[in-house]
């Protein structure tokens, strides 16, 4: 029998490499191995002969995604409690790699919060074995995860597409995956994830997502085919869609950040992209009356405002 320790799941050395990229996001100056350590371990540093001599450990985590000591991350959640709660987020716990047991997307359920619970129970309460006739219910579960549009929300989504593979549901599969594809990629574009973009969307493709080989594939061809060029331009276009939204006062908060995302994908993206830039180049941008365009978008934006918060529908 061999001995040692279990092999370091995937997923747990992104997680580390991402919680040292928001550190530094929030503090410039934490960027390297040896900054780490002379900020949290400065008591390790020997200067011997002239030079310094010193474990090396925050290189690990930082590069290799070593995972650092309960001590270590106690530190950190009290330093940083922002980067930290990236690393705590819950979206690790449907990134593990290998087979779960239907207790342990349980328990993940009820780590999250209860209208995140609601949506997935509702969600599952509808037979997966009936999805065609189920369709349109189950659907409407999908899209309120999607307009919640958060870390949280979308580690739902990835735990019931797993979930029904266990489940032999290609046809449920294949909603759920729509509504992933559809998603994601505004997240994992968001920083600190778009450093790690790269490294992040190869260990989807190899560790989550069904393959061209899978059995589940009959349905049709899978839609992770963008290369990492692809994938870059996605995710710097709905940066910059977000960008330009803020530039002309659509949005400015977080919930407002989702809440444009979600009517954006709902409408005519193409068209609201179109008068969005026509609108930051005019002083007075009269807002025409085109169907799913930008007036429309501000309408669904404006039914979750208060009165005093709305937009106007008639210029920008």
């Amino acid at each position: 029998m061999k001995i040692g320790r279990p092999p370091t799941n995937p997923a747990e050395k992104l997680r580390v490499k991402i919680l040292m990229t928001a550190m530094n996001m929030q503090n410039e100056s934490l960027k390297t191995g040896y900054q780490l350590e002379r900020y949290f371990n400065p008591e390790r540093l020997k200067y011997i002969d002239g030079e310094t001599k010193r474990s090396g450990k925050w290189d690990h985590y930082r590069k290799n995604g070593t995972k650092p000591s309960s001590s270590v991350l106690v530190k950190i959640n009290k330093e940083y409690p922002w980067a930290y709660a990236y690393y705590e987020s819950n979206l690790w716990k449907v990134l593990q790699c290998g087979e779960q047991s239907k207790s342990y997307w349980s328990e993940f359920y009820l780590s999250c919060n209860a209208e995140l619970q609601r949506i997935c129970y509702r969600f599952k309460s509808y037979t997966a074995g009936d999805f065609l006739k189920n369709k349109s219910k189950k659907q409407k579960s999908l899209d309120k995860l999607f307009k919640i549009g958060t870390l949280d929300a979308l580690a739902c989504m990835i735990a019931l597409l797993r979930e029904s593979i266990d489940d032999d549901s290609p046809f449920e599969y294949d909603a759920i995956e729509t509504a992933v594809f559809n998603m994601i990629f505004w997240n994992i574009g968001e920083a600190p994830f778009f450093q790690h973009l790269e490294e992040l969307y190869e260990f989807l493709l190899e560790h989550i997502f069904v393959n061209e080989d899978h059995k589940f594939r009959w349905l049709r061809s899978t839609p992770w085919t963008l290369t990492q060029k692809n994938v870059y331009d996605r995710t710097s276009t709905n940066n910059n869609n977000i960008l330009l939204a803020e530039d002309i006062g659509l949005i400015s908060t977080r919930l407002e950040i989702r809440q444009f995302i979600y009517w954006k994908h709902k409408g005519d993206n193409h068209l609201i992209v179109k008068e969005m830039a026509e609108a930051l180049y005019q002083n007075e941008y009269a807002i025409p009356d085109s169907k799913h365009g930008l007036k429309w978008l501000i309408k669904k934006l404006n039914k979750t405002r208060d009165n005093d918060q709305k937009l106007s529908l008639d210029i920008i």
